[in-house]
């Protein structure tokens, strides 16, 4: 069993998202914000509460939103310290790649890690090795915290996972184009929650 976590950068495939009633939303963004996209997110955060929206690497966003919770990359929860990230009244998400990543990390009490990448992706350039289904399995079932795979996941890799590997979540970006329906991404989303593989 394991939940979806979308991740998308564009504000009206979010919104598609949301319609749907994804259990995790992450907007990812490669640019600033603009005023009325705060806006937007804004009520959408108040409008869809059933998703649980996180905005990638602004804290100050995700504050203004009232966002569930922020996620970091390894290079930004560097600029922020240890009190700072605790105390923050949202939930905080980390990137890590290997286990020497997760062991500092939990310096900062996060509330899930993000673990990749699992498969080879497209998506962005790796700077990290992929881990593979053996790996990722040991550390899943060793962490103390939920954990969110990210790195190429296609729908196939999503049942596998879901089934052999039971994360608490899994990351998708492009594995998730095949799904331009609120009906076919539902039942996507009930086949990962109930480990059922049936087409």
């Amino acid at each position: 069993m394991s939940y979806l976590y979308a991740i998308t950068g564009d504000l009206q495939r979010a919104f598609f998202f949301l319609q749907c009633n994804v259990p995790y939303l992450q907007i990812r963004v490669k640019r600033s914000f603009l005023p009325e996209e705060v806006k937007q997110i804004k009520q959408w955060c108040a409008d869809y509460s059933q998703t649980k929206m996180i905005i990638n690497d602004d804290i100050e966003v995700a504050l203004a939103v009232h966002a569930w919770g922020v996620h970091l990359g390894q290079e930004d929860v560097r600029k922020y310290s240890n009190t700072l990230l605790r105390s923050l009244p949202i939930q905080v998400g980390i990137s890590t790649h290997n286990v020497a990543e997760i062991q500092q990390t939990l310096q900062y009490e996060p509330t899930y890690l993000g673990f990749g990448p699992v498969f080879p992706t497209t998506t962005k350039t790796l700077k990290y090795p992929t881990l593979g289904m053996q790996q990722v399995q040991q550390i899943v079932a060793q962490s103390s915290l939920p954990m969110v795979l990210i790195g190429g996941i296609t729908t196939e890799k999503a049942y596998t996972l879901a089934k052999e590997v039971s994360p608490h979540a899994l990351a998708m970006i492009s594995g998730l184009e095949e799904y331009q329906t609120p009906r076919s991404i539902k039942n996507f989303c009930d086949r990962l929650e109930t480990g059922s593989v049936m087409r």
